[in-house]
């Protein structure tokens, strides 16, 4: 089996990417912002790792959670993109919070919570 049918076995997450663009409304011929899916069912993995504390908020220790994305290197995944990830039936959305680590066999990118759109 080579690496790249390897590393994918791995991928048992689903994701959806969505961008928000404005788009012309031809009844009103008003610009509109509309939500536009531009992936879906497209298989990655979702890794998650917890850092200790390293500061004190307000007399109360905090702990970090780093969120980071594997998928395949063709994705094209734009800035301010709403990544929704569906593990064991439950979704979860997420922004992109760095720039994609392309790799020849998958990419990594770091997530965020998604709030809203910018």
């Amino acid at each position: 089996m080579n690496r790249a049918r390897a590393l994918r076995k791995l991928w048992t997450d689903k994701m959806k990417i969505e961008i928000s663009k404005y788009q012309k409304d031809e009844t009103t011929r008003q610009q509109l912002r509309r939500t536009v899916v531009v992936a879906e069912g497209e298989p990655c993995r979702v890794s998650f790792s917890s850092a200790p504390a390293v500061s004190d908020q307000e007399g109360v220790a905090g702990q970090t959670q780093s969120v980071k994305l594997f998928c395949s290197p063709d994705i094209q995944i734009e800035p301010g993109s709403r990544i929704t990830v569906t593990r064991g039936g439950k979704e979860t959305a997420y922004a992109m919070s760095g720039v994609p680590a392309v790799y020849k066999y998958h990419q990594e990118i770091n997530l965020e919570l998604f709030e809203r759109w910018a």
